[in-house]
């Protein structure tokens, strides 16, 4: 994958079987890369280009941003909805939605007799609602569990298959994760065809396998 950041006319080249790394020395530097970048995911701003194999990527449907393990939780707003649908896809191409549709009518005939058996007129809407069903009994995707880099493969495994996300940034996430994690992590990445980007604001021990790309303070480039 290529990414071009236009303010600094910065391109990088991402792999999926590498460890993929930026960093960016200066702290307003830092901080305006990660405001445009979210900008771009928010608003659709042109900060960034980003292709692989010569096709343009949508940043604000392909692109996530990740700084703490608080944004490793899969938010109702951006999950419920497309759960559901897969859901009621999985429903009918099982045949299970005509079973779930012969539960409901006698669900709607409990309440007809209810509605006759009270001294007064109810109503209710009979029509046959998945998602409705599916609040009731409170299904949501399990949140990811164990350590940050557990929790990391359980978020990046969800937001794939849901959203179809392929380019994750992980920002100042060093010191989270352990080293024997990172081979574990590439691994992931290049079975998913998903592009991992880790963000940091100084630079780290280096190790020879790792694709970095640095802006140093006197923002000279080194790849």
């Amino acid at each position: 994958m290529i990414m071009i950041y236009y303010p600094y006319d910065w391109k990088c080249e991402f792999y999926s079987d590498k460890h993929n790394r930026v960093t960016i020395e200066d702290k307003d530097v830092f901080e305006k890369f990660l405001v445009d970048l979210d900008s771009c995911i928010q608003s659709g701003e042109e900060s960034f280009y980003m292709e692989d194999d010569e096709k343009q990527i949508k940043i604000e449907k392909s692109v996530a941003v990740i700084s703490s393990p608080l944004d490793l939780k899969f938010t109702k707003k951006d999950y419920q909805k497309v759960l559901f649908n897969k859901l009621i896809e999985e429903l009918q191409v099982n045949g299970l939605d005509n079973q779930l549709a012969e539960c409901y009518a006698g669900v709607v005939e409990n309440i007809d007799s209810l509605s006759a058996s009270v001294p007064y007129n109810i109503e209710f809407d009979e029509e046959l609602d998945y998602s409705a069903i599916f609040k009731l009994l409170d299904i949501r995707i399990e949140q990811p569990k164990g350590n940050f880099s557990e929790k990391m493969l359980d978020f990046l495994d969800g937001a794939v298959k849901l959203l179809n996300k392929k380019v994750f940034f992980f920002v100042n996430c060093h010191s989270y994760i352990d080293k024997k994690w990172y081979d574990e992590i590439v691994k992931w990445g290049e079975y998913q065809n998903v592009i991992i980007v880790f963000v940091e604001n100084k630079q780290i021990q280096n190790n020879k396998s790792i694709n970095e790309y640095i802006l140093d303070q006197d923002m000279c480039e080194i790849h």
